[in-house]
């Protein structure tokens, strides 16, 4: 059987015809190898670069704790009825009282509500708070105050976290940032309150407090960490156009607009960088 094939295809294909296609699918198996070994070769160029980027770029964001600041903020927040700001960040951190988590979880919306609402208007007056979120400013009015004096009188919260390439290899739960956008909600509504009673130098202690705990999320190199920054950093804005007037230390108070540009950009940078080494891995 097989002497009747190879008589069949050397009629059908003379001799030299039958080189020149042993020969074609010689060269094309030989093009195929070559190509496979450069593939590999390149495959592991591009590896060996990547690494060498990734092992840079941790470099960048080592393991950190949690610095005096953001433990010092852990404990005044819980008496706001606030849980975990950054969860997964700190270890053993308060819990608020029942009574204090159920009198914030009462005004979470309309609070929230509030905040949009005010900073989305095309005019400039400012309503009065609602009730239920006046009556739950009154009662913290103590515990806000020594969150303001906290932040303004130390150093930026950072809170822990782990190395960059930790997390790619042992990737751990996802930051929770809720309870950072709550306390965000309550300064900015207080603000809001505060200019609206001619009470200009609490309004700009509430901006600026809720500035400076911003920049740890700029700083991280998550993507959605430069997220939140930016709506916090949006809606910030949105209550300072509200401002009626400025103390005299207001212009202090405010981050300078360069240097927050700059820092920004460089966030977007890493968060780009950041995404492109989780994708990969």
């Amino acid at each position: 059987m097989t002497h009747q094939y190879s008589a069949d295809l050397q009629r059908k294909f003379p001799k030299p015809a039958l080189r020149i296609l042993v020969l074609a699918n010689s060269l094309i198996i030989g093009l195929l190898g070559c190509w496979l070994i450069l593939g590999n070769l390149l495959a592991a160029q591009q590896e060996a670069t990547m690494r060498a980027e990734l092992k840079g770029f941790s470099k960048r964001f080592p393991k950190q704790e949690a610095n005096s600041s953001a433990i010092q903020l852990e404990q005044l927040r819980n008496k706001l009825g606030l849980t975990v700001l950054m969860g997964g960040r700190t270890s053993d951190p308060p819990s608020p009282s029942e009574a204090d988590r159920k009198s914030y979880e009462a005004i979470r919306k309309p609070l929230s509500d509030y905040v949009q609402s005010q900073i989305t208007k095309p005019n400039d007056p400012v309503d009065a708070l609602p009730r239920s979120v006046n009556r739950y400013l009154t009662h913290y009015a103590s515990d806000l105050a020594a969150i303001r004096k906290h932040i303004l009188s130390h150093e930026a919260p950072r809170w822990a976290t782990p190395d960059f390439q930790e997390t790619l290899n042992h990737p751990a739960p996802s930051t929770s940032f809720i309870n950072i956008v709550s306390l965000r909600n309550i300064l900015l509504a207080d603000a809001l309150e505060a200019n609206r009673l001619g009470l200009y130098q609490r309004a700009f202690d509430n901006l600026a407090t809720s500035w400076k705990i911003n920049q740890f999320l700029d700083e991280d190199p998550q993507l959605i960490s430069l997220l939140v920054s930016i709506i916090t950093s949006n809606q910030q804005t949105g209550v300072l156009r509200k401002m009626n007037d400025s103390p005299p230390t207001g212009q202090q108070q405010m981050p300078e607009f360069d240097r927050q540009v700059d820092r920004r950009r460089k966030s977007l940078m890493a968060a780009y960088e950041s995404e492109s080494f989780t994708t990969a891995g």
